[in-house]
């Protein structure tokens, strides 16, 4: 869905989904959002490329390495990735993670901010057939941009809202595409909503979410 609407704000098809899951896996991987879990529960690939940001980060401030300045910079960082990790709900029988990612494309660089929520299978594996994740993002020609997918047995609703005019007729010519795309994995689009973007739709949207035991969903 990100690449989708990189396409449409920039009007070329340069970056594939393939490309961009590839680059938020390494971004996250990178910034060690995860470093500590991995490392609790025996990830053998945890520092297999190397310490992430964090972990450089911490081992940093607790040397008391480089000037003022820097430590300052490091300490700020961390309580933000650490944040981030506060803001998830591990456990239980739905995970909710909530991510600020930076995305980088040809001539833009963004920050993406990820919430998604999910059950849990009984083994504690994701159960990918229910879930809901809400892209909020900033581009370059779209501005500020939210983009809030629904998974409900493996049938998918999207709306995505923006202050961009004549959105609804731009994206048509994508949508057989995206219907294509997520049908050779499983899964049926139910239907694209449009609606105007309100900032302060952004707050409620990332929300912590009311989860029954039915199902998942959000505060909107």
């Amino acid at each position: 869905m990100l690449a989708l609407i990189r396409e449409l704000g920039a009007g070329n098809g340069q970056v594939t989904g393939e490309a961009l899951r590839l680059q938020i896996k390494e971004k996250i991987q990178k910034m060690g959002l995860f470093y500590e879990a991995g490392l609790l529960h025996g990830d053998k690939d945890a520092d297999k490329d190397g310490l992430p940001l964090k972990a450089l980060l911490v081992d940093l401030l607790q040397k008391g390495g480089g000037t003022k300045a820097a430590r300052d910079a490091a300490d700020e960082i961390v309580q933000k990735l650490n944040g981030q990790q506060l803001l998830s709900l591990p456990g239980g029988a739905v995970q909710h993670i909530w991510m600020e990612i930076p995305l980088s494309f040809a001539r833009f660089q963004t920050n993406a901010v990820v919430q998604w929520s999910g059950r849990r299978k009984k083994g504690g594996k994701i159960d990918s057939n229910y879930c809901k994740i809400i892209f909020y993002l900033n581009l370059q020609f779209m501005k500020e941009t939210l983009v809030e997918m629904n998974v409900q047995n493996r049938i998918v609703s999207i709306r995505i809202s923006s202050l961009k005019k004549g959105l609804q007729e731009a994206v048509k010519p994508f949508l057989p595409a995206l219907k294509e795309g997520l049908s050779k994995t499983g899964y049926t689009l139910s239907d694209v909503r449009f609606g105007e973007f309100q900032p302060g739709a952004v707050r409620a949207a990332l929300s912590r979410p009311d989860v029954s035991g039915k199902g998942v969903d959000l505060r909107i």
